[in-house]
């Protein structure tokens, strides 16, 4: 775009006159800059590929995800399964939790978030797991599974230090 507003106002305001080519060239000269700068990635599209071609773009693909087998196991007939996350956006930073309470039949029981306010990811791992505890009690869901992504937090509960 600047590459074309010089060349707009070299005529408009100016007595030089350059002409339509070396405007093309201003103007692929700053793609190439450009290009080269970035640190993006290309979903590796058709049009991406087309358009990176034509303008003698490098680009970058974006690394295969790694994918890794879970599974979700289903409690006891007389047990609840709760499955509890928590997440801060930064560390510190603006976080909230989650649980997904299920029975053996697989059938959803409840589902709550809550927002924390400002705090870790570890804590606020720990604060979803003693929100879901809190709940299960308050329900008469003496037989809880508690299920959680965070190794620190779940070790946190067993050895006793609690934060």
């Amino acid at each position: 775009m600047v590459a074309l507003w010089r060349h707009r106002n070299n005529i408009v305001f100016s007595e030089e006159h350059k002409d339509l080519n070396t405007c093309k060239k201003m103007v692929y000269d700053q793609v190439a800059l450009t290009a080269g700068l970035s640190k993006s990635y290309v979903h590796d599209s058709y049009l991406d590929n087309v358009v990176a071609r034509a303008w003698n773009v490098k680009t970058r693909l974006r690394k295969e995800p790694r994918l890794k087998e879970c599974k979700w196991l289903l409690p006891d007939e007389d047990m609840v399964k709760a499955n509890s996350d928590g997440a801060a956006k930064g560390n510190p930073g603006q976080a909230g939790a989650g649980t997904v309470f299920r029975d053996h039949t697989v059938v959803v029981l409840l589902v709550i978030s809550k927002g924390l306010g400002i705090t870790t990811n570890f804590m606020a791992e720990c604060e979803a797991v003693m929100i879901c505890v809190e709940i299960a009690l308050e329900r008469g869901w003496h037989q809880l599974w508690v299920e959680s992504d965070s190794r620190a937090a779940v070790l946190a509960f067993v050895s006793g230090k609690i934060p």
